[in-house]
This record gives C-alpha cells, sequence and structure tokens, in this order.
C-alpha cells in the first residue's frame, strides 16, 4: 500500500510541474486591416463595420480592464486549459457506475462492451462481427486505462488530475484575435485601449471607403482586396455561377437596402439626445395615416422651454400622430419609427405609419422599416437594450434621456416625463351627458357624438382613455399621406353611425345596418361586434375586421370575419 502511495503521490506532483496545457505554435497574428477588412461586405456603412469591429475589441479584453493587452492571451490560455482539463475528468467520470469517485478496469469493460452491443444492434446487416467489436472494446479500455497511473486497475480522482494535467492539449482559439488588437497599439506600451482601436479601425475603413461616403461598394471592395494582394484581378472578372452571383447581389442589395432605411442623421455636437418609447397613445385621431382601414392613435410631445437643441428617437408600435408643442424650436431632429404598416400588421418591406404636427417636415425623418427602432414598455429590458444600440449604431451615441411606457397621452422632453391618463387632467377627455346628447370634454375640438347606449360609451372610454382628438390633415407630416377620417375608427366609429342614424342597437346589443356605410377602422378581437344587415340595404364599404356581418334576406354571413 505504502508502495502505491510513494507512486501515485511522484505521479501527481509531476503533473503539477508540468505547464498548464501544451500549446500549439499559435500561427503570427494576420494584418489588422486584412483581417479587419474581412467584416466587410459591398454596401456596409461605417457605424455597422464599427460596431461588429468593437465586437472583437470586447471579445478579446478577455479580462475585461477596457485595454487589451498580452495579460489577456495568458487568461485566454488559462480557460482553455482549464475547460481540456475538465473534459478528461468528466469524459473518465462517465465510467463511474456506482458513483464512488473512482472508476475500475471493470467498469469501463462494462460500459464499453453496452455501448459496443447497441452500435451493433443499431447497424444491422452491415454490423461488425464480435471479434471485430471485442477488439473495439479493448482498444477503448487500454485508452482510458492510460490513467491509472499505479497500474493497479483503479483510476482515483487524483489520477483522473494527474492524467488531465499531461495529456490535456488544446489552441487558444483566441489568440490570433487578442493579437490583432495588440497590432493596433499605436503608442507602442503593448496596450491597445478601446479610442486606440477605434481610431485605427476607422482609418483601416476609410482606406476601402476611398470616395469617403461612408459606404463601402464592391467596386471599392474589390480594388482594396487586389491591392493587398487578397485576391488577383483575374479572380474578380472571372465568370460565375450565374443563379450564385444573382443570389449574392440580391442578398447584399437587401442588406443595404435594410441599413439604409434605417438610418439616422447625424446628431450636432452639444444636443440631448432623447430616446422615447410607448406601444400606443390613449387617444384616437380624427385623421388617419395611408388608409381607412387602420385606427391611428394620437399623443402630445410637449417640449420645454431651454437652449439646447434636442435630438428625439420616438418609438410607438401603433400607428401614431404626435402633436409637438411647447418650445418645439429646440428639436433639432425628430425620428419617428414604428411597427404597423396597416391595418393590424406589420410588413417587413412597408413604411410603418407615423406622423407629426406642430415642426417642419425638413426636421422630421421616418425610419422606413419597422423594427429599426423596436418599441419598449419597461427599463431595463432586452427591447430596450436592442432600441438604445440601434441609436449607438446610428448615432454614435447612447441617448441622455429613456422613457416608456404602454399607453400615454403624450411625454414632456427633454425630461422624459410620461403623461398619462390622470395626470392632471392633461390631454384627458371627459364624456358627460347633457339631455339626449354626450359630448366629450376636455378639449374644446373634440367631436360631438350622440348615442342611446351607455355600454358603447363606456366602451370608448375603457380602449381609448383619451377619447377623440382632432387633428387637421393639413397639418400632418406622415411616412404616407394623411386624410380625415370618412369613419372614426372602433368604437368612436360605431358612435358617430349611430349618432348618424345609420346604425340602431337591439336589446341584444347587435348592430343594425340602415343605410350604407364604410365599416370603422379595425374592429378586431374586443373591438368586434356583431352587425345585421337589413334588407335592401347596399353592403358597406370598408373592413369589418373581426366582426360578424349577417344578411337579413339570406340569413348568411356576407364576409366572413378574418381570424
Amino acid at each position: 500500500m505504502r508502495v502505491r502511495s510513494l507512486v501515485l503521490a511522484i505521479a501527481v506532483q509531476s503533473a503539477l510541474v508540468l505547464p498548464a496545457i501544451a500549446q500549439p505554435r499559435q500561427p503570427a497574428a494576420p494584418d489588422p486591416a486584412i483581417q479587419l477588412t474581412r467584416l466587410i461586405n459591398p454596401g456596409t456603412r461605417l457605424p455597422h463595420f464599427l460596431e461588429q469591429a468593437r465586437n472583437l475589441f470586447r471579445i478579446a479584453d478577455a479580462n475585461v480592464d477596457g485595454v487589451v493587452s498580452a495579460d489577456d492571451i495568458e487568461w485566454f490560455a488559462v480557460q482553455t486549459a482549464m475547460g481540456a482539463r475538465a473534459n478528461i475528468v468528466a469524459e473518465l467520470l462517465r465510467y463511474d457506475i456506482n458513483g464512488d469517485g473512482v472508476v475500475t478496469r471493470d467498469e469501463i469493460v462494462e460500459i464499453e462492451t453496452r455501448n459496443g452491443r447497441a452500435r451493433r444492434s443499431l447497424a444491422g446487416a452491415v454490423a461488425q462481427s464480435e471479434e471485430a467489436m471485442q477488439k473495439a472494446v479493448d482498444a477503448a479500455v487500454a485508452r482510458r486505462m492510460q490513467a491509472d497511473i499505479d497500474g493497479d486497475g483503479r483510476i482515483e480522482f487524483a489520477e483522473m488530475l494527474a492524467h488531465a494535467r499531461r495529456s490535456a492539449t488544446a489552441v487558444n482559439p483566441f489568440e490570433p484575435t487578442v493579437r490583432m488588437v495588440l497590432g493596433m497599439d499605436k503608442d507602442g506600451d503593448g496596450k491597445t485601449t478601446l479610442e486606440e482601436f477605434n481610431a485605427a479601425a476607422t482609418a483601416i475603413f476609410r482606406g476601402v471607403d476611398t470616395d469617403g461616403d461612408d459606404v463601402v461598394s464592391k467596386e471599392e471592395l474589390d480594388a482594396y482586396r487586389i491591392g493587398t494582394g487578397q485576391i488577383t484581378a483575374s479572380q474578380v472578372s472571372r465568370p460565375r455561377d450565374e443563379a450564385a452571383r444573382q443570389r449574392q447581389q440580391e442578398e447584399q442589395e437587401k442588406l443595404a437596402r435594410e441599413q439604409a432605411a434605417c438610418a439616422m442623421p447625424s446628431a450636432s455636437e452639444h444636443a440631448t439626445l432623447v430616446l422615447l418609447s410607448a406601444y400606443q397613445a390613449d387617444a384616437l385621431s380624427t385623421t388617419t395615416i395611408g388608409s381607412q382601414d387602420v385606427a391611428v392613435g394620437t399623443g402630445t410631445i410637449t417640449v420645454q422651454p431651454g437652449e439646447a437643441p434636442i435630438y428625439l428617437v420616438l418609438a410607438s408600435f401603433r400607428p401614431t400622430i404626435w402633436r409637438v408643442q411647447g418650445a418645439a424650436g429646440r428639436i433639432e431632429r425628430l425620428v419617428l419609427a414604428g411597427n404597423n404598416t396597416g391595418p393590424n400588421s406589420g410588413l417587413r418591406d412597408q413604411l410603418p405609419l407615423v406622423g407629426v404636427t406642430g415642426i417642419a417636415a425638413e426636421r422630421v425623418t421616418f425610419l422606413r422599416r419597422p423594427g429599426c427602432v423596436g418599441y419598449f414598455t419597461e427599463i431595463p429590458s432586452i427591447q430596450a437594450a436592442t432600441a438604445i444600440g440601434a441609436l449607438r449604431r446610428e448615432i454614435g451615441r447612447e441617448p441622455s434621456v429613456i422613457a416608456a411606457r404602454y399607453e400615454v397621452s403624450g411625454f414632456v422632453v427633454p425630461s422624459g416625463e410620461a403623461i398619462t391618463r390622470g395626470d392632471g387632467g392633461k390631454t384627458k377627455l371627459v364624456i358627460v351627458k347633457e339631455g339626449g346628447m354626450l359630448r366629450l370634454q376636455g378639449d374644446t375640438r373634440n367631436i360631438v357624438v350622440r348615442t342611446p347606449s351607455g355600454s358603447l360609451v363606456s366602451e370608448l372610454h375603457s380602449y381609448s382613455p383619451g377619447g377623440v382628438v382632432e387633428v387637421d390633415a393639413k397639418d400632418v407630416v406622415a411616412s404616407k399621406p394623411a386624410e380625415p377620417y370618412e369613419v372614426l375608427p372602433q368604437q368612436a366609429g360605431l358612435i358617430q353611425l349611430v349618432q348618424s342614424g345609420a346604425l340602431t342597437q337591439n336589446g341584444r346589443g347587435e348592430f343594425l345596418i340602415h343605410g350604407k356605410i364604410r365599416f370603422p377602422a379595425e374592429l378586431y378581437g374586443a373591438h368586434s361586434v356583431k352587425f345585421l344587415l337589413l334588407r335592401g340595404v347596399p353592403e358597406p364599404d370598408g373592413d369589418p375586421g373581426h366582426s360578424d356581418v349577417i344578411s337579413e334576406e339570406t340569413g348568411l354571413s356576407i364576409k366572413k370575419a378574418r381570424r
């Protein structure tokens, strides 16, 4: 027993003085310029290139101290060694059938024999012979028992560790990246800061973007690669498979279009960058954008007095017209992002429906596809981080003020205060009954409605707490043409049609259609109702959404609800 213990102690001690890991010789790091330009494709813009390049810097900064140095190479080597050793020990422990922390030859034989038989059974007609299978099992057992340093047929945990230290080999996959970043150490102090890296990466991009328009064309990229010896001129001109070439071109054009659709103008140096987000505004607008079949909300943006300019990015999910008021002259740029491109839809290749009043069109930018800056309602959250990242890529810095709510009457900038229902009556509308009339009060421009159904008014209150706000279509700057509603959306439109006499409600709450109408926009989900088209009345225009429409004459549905 003493001899065995002595042999084991010597083995473990010898393993402990070995290098942490046998590192194969690493090839020299490629030229930083050539390595970074591999991130560039035709259509790549400078902000997106720098964001990708900075990701390499973050990867290289293994110890997260804000600089990249030889210390990071050493730490990556340590991590790689740790992982290799852990894998070897874990592989051996897979044979520890009884869980006592010791792997015996018998246990390895049993596991390998079972595995060999399972493979043989699955192979069917092409299965190896019993003799061949046994040879394979014996070879596997011999390979595993190399960890039995003292040769007693048992592999104890100390032997596993010693075997792992002795036999683990791995290549540090991050060393080329670290050495590439170290190649940008401008002042020669052996460390590359993020500032040095950004400056070098920008210069590399400029070396490719010869016309200085911050976008790399295919011609510029080919010329750079030829000049640096990465390809030859004949390779550029060599005919390619037409279908593959066409697919690649289409993908590049699509990427370029998507990047261009999300582009934001630069912000002035002293501008306060503000990011606001809401799912929807709590009031309905009397003006629509792009379609009579979409429900458009409206909210206020109140600009506080002050001297500093404001760069405002505003994201909303539902189609919204934002009414800018107060010191609107402070807004140097308003960027509007949305999600809905039509009735209850958000198609990636179409313009989101957003608009604004109270600010000149030349100071407004519409992001031209959904998702450029996604809406969010909570901070912090993944959605918020994604939106902030979009600003960082496009504008080059993060917002100073961030605010978000699910439903708002409006926002105050640059403070970021969200105005919601009940905030001192701001933009809140109240329905009161005067004789046989129901009035929406709180804004003298609001519409006046009359209806015998108190439940219908309650539904309007519930779905649109801010009521209906009159917005003059002539004042709206929007992503698509703005025009007054023929019939207001959702429950407001139902009230309007009841007021006109075109609709009445029976005791079951069903709407009877007495004359030619247009369906109110977006009668989806909870907004849906039941219509009965009376005999002799023309079929309505527009989209009934999820509502049921039954003909009194036939007793059949004349338009199936979209579900």
